[in-house]
């Protein structure tokens, strides 16, 4: 009874008293950061066309909402704290280009106005650096007047449209770059596909090359097509640097979304440390087999460190978290990987690994910038009919890196290829064979040119069973 006596009379006026101190402290605290400047994403000036470009029969209500749509891209730019220029003639770092496309339904009397889709481009010096698509539902985008339901689309593709471009795997390099600054606050909006969250940034601090530039042209979607893609440049045992596997990783991704038409919400990104053994498992394991159908197009791409099992040979990728003095207990199988594969039993399968698949021992002296990977791909495991498998180099010698490019050697001539060559065929499938002639030669050149060493890429496809 004394005790609750003392608290009540003698320590609660004195709580009372440190109560108010913490409370003046802390809307003081809170009126300062109130007062404080917010992070300077005007680093990135983005140029808003006058008006967006509408693709289709048109129309009075087609033409208010591309008018509407225009407005509510600027407004949600400004909201996300860019600096917005209005006019060519004042200076600006990337310019923004929207596209409307429609269709007319028409009906006995009245005609249904169709908003197939709504496009954001990002454009530097007439090359297009990013496209992202906004797809209604039909009931959302189809009206035959324009009024609150015109509007709301205008509203819903900006927010999307916004939303997906800062979301998308380049847009932190494309931040970063366009004004030449690193330490733009922007590159922390860099998010990896959309199952996998923030990524941390890379040490790779190199420009955007040609390739960092996506070709020009309109996609399809392909609905049943699949991806994932990995990019390890950091372990968490300090392993030496995979260099520019994460930068290689996004801009894979960013080709498969934007030029190939898998939807963004079928890739699966795995950045550093977001390439756990455990997320290998979860996707390679379960993910695929919960998704791919016997018509789906599925790709797989790895850029990082490899290891072999000194006792049996077996060739292992390894996860961020993986140790190859325990690479058994730590790593992941590439006779897991295509085991998985050839039990899809889908259209196609390509799989593209920069790694290199030299250095037998764990006292292999490797150059600078090569990615450790001891296999046999003929042997690692047989292929099913439809599984095609692309490797950087011959089992005997070593992958390089292209510094000046900021890519892998053999990545960036498979992605040059894809931009530039006639290796995509009219449904967003590639010409493998076609792809690879081109590859295979390029890297060979540059190796021999740059780095006196030979890099051979290799091709490996399944074989067709007696039945066919």
């Amino acid at each position: 009874m004394r005790t609750s006596f003392r608290f009540a009379n003698l320590q609660l006026p004195r709580i009372f008293m440190m109560a108010g101190v913490v409370l003046w402290f802390f809307l003081g605290s809170c009126a300062t950061l109130s007062l404080a400047s917010p992070p300077d994403t005007s680093l990135l000036r983005l140029l808003v066309p006058q008006e967006a470009d509408v693709k289709g029969e048109g129309s009075e209500t087609v033409a208010q909402v591309a008018v509407d749509l225009r407005r509510e891209v600027k407004e949600a730019l400004v909201n996300k704290g860019f600096k917005v220029v209005s006019s060519p003639d004042k200076p600006f770092d990337v310019e923004i280009k929207l596209v409307v496309e429609t269709e007319v339904s028409y009906a006995v009397v009245n005609a249904w106005v169709l908003f197939k889709k709504s496009t954001l481009l990002l454009v530097q010096d007439e090359q297009v650096l990013l496209r992202v698509d906004y797809v209604s539902d039909a009931r959302g985008g189809k009206f035959k007047t324009y009024g609150k339901e015109g509007e709301q689309y205008a509203k819903d593709a900006a927010a999307a449209l916004v939303g997906k471009m800062m979301n998308a795997p380049s847009f932190a390099s494309i931040a970063r770059n366009a004004r030449g600054n690193s330490s733009s606050p922007l590159q922390s909006q860099a998010y990896e596909g959309s199952r996998t969250g923030r990524e941390t940034s890379s040490p790779s601090t190199a420009g955007l090359s040609d390739v960092d530039r996506l070709p020009a042209g309109t996609v399809k979607t392909r609905k049943d097509a699949f991806a994932i893609v990995i990019g390890i440049e950091e372990y968490r045992q300090k392993l030496p640097h995979a260099d520019f596997a994460a930068n290689d990783a996004r801009t894979v991704a960013n080709y498969l979304i934007n030029v190939l038409g898998y939807p963004e919400e079928n890739v699966v990104m795995l950045i550093n440390e977001r390439a756990l053994k455990s997320d290998m498992e979860k996707y390679f394991e379960q993910w695929l087999a919960n998704n791919v159908e016997p018509q789906s197009s599925v790709f797989i791409y790895y850029s990082g460190h490899g290891a072999p099992d000194p006792k049996t040979g077996g060739a292992f990728l390894v996860p961020y978290d993986g140790d190859p003095t325990f690479i058994k207990q730590t790593g992941y199988p590439l006779k897991k990987v295509y085991d998985v594969l050839n039990k899809l039993q889908n259209r196609e399968t390509i799989v593209a690994l920069d790694s290199c698949f030299s250095g037998a021992g764990g006292r292999s002296v490797l150059a600078k910038g090569a990615r450790p990977l001891v296999m046999n791909l003929q042997t690692s495991a047989p292929l099913s009919k439809g599984v095609v498998v692309m490797s950087a180099s011959n089992g005997d010698q070593v992958s390089s890196t292209y510094d000046d490019k900021g890519h892998g050697l053999f990545t960036y001539f498979l992605l040059k290829g894809l931009k530039e060559e006639d290796v995509i065929n009219k449904d967003g499938s590639l010409k493998i064979q076609e792809l690879f002639s081109y590859v295979k030669p390029q890297v060979s050149r540059i190796s021999r040119k740059m780095y006196n060493n030979e890099q051979t890429p290799q091709l490996f496809e399944g074989k067709k069973s007696a039945d066919d």
